[in-house]
């Protein structure tokens, strides 16, 4: 019984000594983040790679990565002829689990 005490004093002080390293995880998320250039995907409408970093928009809408964002940005501008200054990116992840 005492060897068992004596290994859980032993996590609680190298849980005490070795804290998390995730600082940033107390800050709150910026209000808004940095538009991407969507000026280098103008020639490359929808061919993305299947690479997932989501995004989640200001649409409530989860784009898989930038590119994705960009040419669906890009496809809006050619059909009215102007980018919709609504639609921005809130954070980086799944959309649906900002609302």
């Amino acid at each position: 019984m005492s060897f068992f005490l004596t290994w859980i004093k032993a996590i609680f002080i190298t849980a005490l000594a070795f804290p998390h390293y995730s600082e940033t995880s107390f800050d709150p998320p910026p209000e808004d983040r940095k538009m991407p250039n969507c000026d280098v995907y103008i020639h490359q409408l929808h061919f993305c790679t299947r690479e997932m970093d989501p995004i989640c928009a200001t649409n409530g809408q989860t784009y898989s990565n930038t590119c994705v964002f960009c040419s669906e940005q890009l496809a809006h501008l050619v059909m009215i002829t102007k980018v919709s200054p609504s639609l921005k990116i809130v954070n980086a992840g799944n959309g649906l689990a900002h609302n």
